[in-house]
Protein backbone atom coordinates (compact mmCIF):
# COMPACT_ATOMS: atom_id res chain seq x y z
CA UNK A 1 0.00 0.00 0.00
CA UNK A 2 2.59 2.53 0.72
CA UNK A 3 4.52 1.82 -2.19
CA UNK A 4 1.41 2.70 -4.35
CA UNK A 5 0.95 5.90 -2.22
CA UNK A 6 4.62 6.60 -3.38
CA UNK A 7 4.12 5.72 -6.95
CA UNK A 8 0.80 8.11 -6.71
CA UNK A 9 2.69 11.04 -5.23
CA UNK A 10 5.88 10.62 -7.40
CA UNK A 11 3.21 11.15 -10.35
CA UNK A 12 1.89 14.00 -8.74
CA UNK A 13 5.08 15.65 -8.50
CA UNK A 14 5.79 15.44 -11.43
CA UNK A 15 2.58 16.83 -12.79
CA UNK A 16 2.89 19.74 -10.86
CA UNK A 17 6.50 20.82 -12.15
CA UNK A 18 5.36 20.66 -15.75
CA UNK A 19 2.83 22.92 -14.85
CA UNK A 20 5.09 25.71 -13.02
CA UNK A 21 5.02 28.69 -14.91
CA UNK A 22 6.96 31.43 -12.10
CA UNK A 23 10.29 32.64 -12.43
CA UNK A 24 10.97 32.19 -8.79
CA UNK A 25 10.08 28.90 -8.06
CA UNK A 26 12.12 26.49 -5.47
CA UNK A 27 13.00 22.93 -6.04
CA UNK A 28 12.92 21.72 -2.28
CA UNK A 29 13.92 17.93 -1.99
CA UNK A 30 13.77 16.53 1.93
CA UNK A 31 15.95 14.35 3.65
CA UNK A 32 17.51 11.75 0.69
CA UNK A 33 19.56 10.41 2.99
CA UNK A 34 21.24 7.18 3.24
CA UNK A 35 19.68 6.02 6.35
CA UNK A 36 16.34 6.76 4.95
CA UNK A 37 17.41 4.27 1.67
CA UNK A 38 17.14 0.64 1.37
CA UNK A 39 19.47 -1.08 3.81
CA UNK A 40 19.39 2.12 5.75
CA UNK A 41 18.71 1.94 9.68
CA UNK A 42 15.41 3.75 9.10
CA UNK A 43 14.64 2.45 5.72
CA UNK A 44 11.70 3.98 3.11
CA UNK A 45 10.69 0.77 0.85
CA UNK A 46 11.75 2.13 -2.22
CA UNK A 47 12.45 5.00 -0.93
CA UNK A 48 15.65 5.26 -3.76
CA UNK A 49 13.06 5.41 -6.41
CA UNK A 50 12.33 8.81 -6.16
CA UNK A 51 16.10 9.27 -6.96
CA UNK A 52 15.59 9.41 -10.91
CA UNK A 53 12.62 10.88 -10.36
CA UNK A 54 13.97 13.80 -8.79
CA UNK A 55 17.43 13.84 -10.91
CA UNK A 56 14.57 14.16 -13.64
CA UNK A 57 12.81 16.68 -12.62
CA UNK A 58 16.27 18.50 -12.31
CA UNK A 59 17.57 17.43 -15.17
CA UNK A 60 14.19 18.71 -17.44
CA UNK A 61 13.10 21.57 -15.79
CA UNK A 62 16.24 23.42 -14.32
CA UNK A 63 15.08 26.73 -15.97
CA UNK A 64 12.07 26.91 -13.79
CA UNK A 65 14.08 26.67 -10.45
CA UNK A 66 15.78 30.02 -8.98
CA UNK A 67 16.34 27.74 -5.80
CA UNK A 68 16.91 24.59 -5.02
CA UNK A 69 17.18 23.80 -1.64
CA UNK A 70 17.84 19.63 0.27
CA UNK A 71 16.95 19.34 3.85
CA UNK A 72 19.00 17.19 6.03
CA UNK A 73 18.77 15.04 8.94
CA UNK A 74 22.05 15.97 11.18
CA UNK A 75 20.89 14.34 14.84
CA UNK A 76 22.65 14.40 17.63
CA UNK A 77 23.49 10.83 19.13
CA UNK A 78 21.94 11.59 22.23
CA UNK A 79 18.39 13.10 20.27
CA UNK A 80 15.68 12.79 22.41
CA UNK A 81 13.49 10.91 19.97
CA UNK A 82 15.96 7.95 19.87
CA UNK A 83 14.57 4.83 21.52
CA UNK A 84 18.36 4.53 22.68
CA UNK A 85 17.76 6.94 25.05
CA UNK A 86 15.28 5.46 26.72
CA UNK A 87 15.54 2.97 29.12
CA UNK A 88 13.14 0.01 28.31
CA UNK A 89 11.75 1.45 25.01
CA UNK A 90 11.78 0.74 21.77
CA UNK A 91 12.10 2.00 18.12
CA UNK A 92 8.43 2.94 16.99
CA UNK A 93 6.83 2.96 21.33
CA UNK A 94 5.25 6.45 22.09
CA UNK A 95 6.46 8.55 24.91
CA UNK A 96 5.18 12.09 26.94
CA UNK A 97 7.48 14.98 26.66
CA UNK A 98 6.72 17.87 28.67
CA UNK A 99 7.99 21.38 27.82
CA UNK A 100 7.97 25.02 29.78
CA UNK A 101 6.75 28.14 28.71
CA UNK A 102 10.28 28.78 27.18
CA UNK A 103 10.47 25.33 25.30
CA UNK A 104 12.65 23.96 27.88
CA UNK A 105 12.31 20.11 28.37
CA UNK A 106 11.20 19.26 32.02
CA UNK A 107 13.39 16.81 32.99
CA UNK A 108 15.71 15.87 35.61
CA UNK A 109 17.94 18.60 34.65
CA UNK A 110 15.29 21.66 33.94
CA UNK A 111 12.12 21.57 36.89
CA UNK A 112 9.36 23.05 35.85
CA UNK A 113 7.15 24.69 37.42
CA UNK A 114 4.24 24.81 35.01
CA UNK A 115 4.20 22.37 31.58
CA UNK A 116 2.54 24.95 28.92
CA UNK A 117 3.32 21.59 26.38
CA UNK A 118 2.94 18.40 26.64
CA UNK A 119 4.17 16.57 23.13
CA UNK A 120 3.65 13.04 22.49
CA UNK A 121 6.94 11.42 20.63
CA UNK A 122 7.40 8.35 18.51
CA UNK A 123 10.48 6.89 19.34
CA UNK A 124 12.90 6.20 16.50
CA UNK A 125 15.81 3.74 15.88
CA UNK A 126 19.06 5.72 15.65
CA UNK A 127 19.18 7.18 12.45
CA UNK A 128 21.21 10.25 10.38
CA UNK A 129 23.45 10.75 13.23
CA UNK A 130 26.08 13.95 12.72
CA UNK A 131 29.16 13.24 10.60
CA UNK A 132 28.24 9.52 10.10
CA UNK A 133 27.38 7.88 6.52
CA UNK A 134 24.11 7.17 7.24
CA UNK A 135 23.67 10.63 7.33
CA UNK A 136 25.22 11.32 4.12
CA UNK A 137 22.77 12.53 0.73
CA UNK A 138 22.63 10.04 -1.70
CA UNK A 139 25.39 10.44 -4.12
CA UNK A 140 23.08 9.14 -6.84
CA UNK A 141 21.32 12.46 -6.30
CA UNK A 142 22.38 14.87 -9.00
CA UNK A 143 23.72 18.05 -7.17
CA UNK A 144 24.91 21.44 -8.55
CA UNK A 145 27.90 23.61 -6.51
CA UNK A 146 24.86 26.51 -5.96
CA UNK A 147 22.36 23.99 -4.27
CA UNK A 148 21.22 25.17 -0.56
CA UNK A 149 21.52 22.38 2.55
CA UNK A 150 19.18 22.80 5.44
CA UNK A 151 20.61 20.39 7.98
CA UNK A 152 17.61 20.34 10.74
CA UNK A 153 16.73 18.10 13.82
CA UNK A 154 20.43 19.22 15.34
CA UNK A 155 19.45 20.22 18.74
CA UNK A 156 19.39 16.92 21.08
CA UNK A 157 16.39 18.16 23.52
CA UNK A 158 13.70 18.83 21.08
Amino acid sequence: MMLFYFRCFIFFLVAIVTEIQCKNAALVIIDVQLCFLPNGSLAVPDGDQVIPVINDIRSKHKDKFSLVVLSQDWHCSDHISFASQHNEKNPFEYIQLLYDDKGLLCDSTHNCSVVKYNITQRLWPDHCVINSTSADISSKLTRSFNDLIIKKATTAKV
